[in-house]
């Protein structure tokens, strides 16, 4: 019999998701207690900035490629999305129109999603802070696109240097977004745990008055750097 030909533009709806339990257990953290158990390609590029301050959002990533200004495949994605997923919008060249706005924030967030990371424009921003959805983009446009595709559902893409897998993990917050591989998600969290708990150590005496160089120890370092203390200003 002769062989199937594989599709041009595959779309996959099912990705592999972690237990909601082991994600729940990063309620406490920032994406601060774990970067430094990430290599640093992890860290997506700063460009990435959230609509609005205080935005967070954590799951594993449903990624839709677009075509430079379409959207089919954003739509694909929020169709496809189940509760707790992160939305990872890109497009296969430079575009000026939006791959987020108004429409698909009211449907993401009624779905259950968990926020939409967009490596590209939005637009709509004010009903997206409304909305309290989360959001990262590169910036606004209120220009939009069309839905004529094609594109691909679910299969690995670039986010400006950084690749994504689907059901890989979307850590964002203030701070930046990081992706976590699916294998990693229980150390990278056991590693924050404790970064967290040696912190919080520390709190009451940095309260009291106490400065990080003496409680961190920093005596040594600044001796190895060469640093000598002078009796004031010449």
């Amino acid at each position: 019999m002769p062989s199937t030909p594989s599709p041009a533009f595959p779309v996959y709806r099912n990705i592999p998701r972690p237990p909601a339990d082991l994600l729940a257990r990063f309620a406490p953290l920032g994406t601060a207690d774990v970067a430094d158990s990430l290599p640093p390609e992890a860290l997506l590029d700063q460009g990435l900035k959230p609509l609005w301050p205080g935005a967070r959002m954590i799951g594993p990533a449903i990624t839709a490629l677009n075509r430079p200004g379409d959207t089919l495949m954003l739509h694909y994605a929020v169709d496809a999305c189940q509760p707790g997923d992160v939305l990872v919008i890109a497009s296969d060249g430079p575009g000026h129109c939006a791959l987020w706005g108004k429409m698909v924030t009211i449907s993401a967030q009624a779905r259950g999603a968990a926020g939409a990371l967009v490596d590209g424009l939005a637009r709509d921003a004010a009903a997206v802070r409304e909305s309290g959805f989360p959001v990262w983009a590169r910036g606004l446009t209120p220009r939009g696109g069309t839905r004529s595709g094609p594109g691909t559902l679910n299969q690995p893409i670039l986010c400006g240097e950084t690749p994504i897998y689907p059901g890989d993990v979307i850590f964002a917050d203030d701070d930046g977004v990081l992706v976590i591989p699916r294998h990693r998600l229980e150390d990278v969290l056991e590693a924050g745990l404790r970064r967290l708990a040696a912190e919080e150590k520390l709190l009451p005496a940095l309260r009291a008055g106490a400065s990080t160089f003496a409680l961190l120890g920093l005596d040594k370092a600044a001796r190895e750097a060469g640093l000598e203390e002078q009796p004031g200003l010449p």
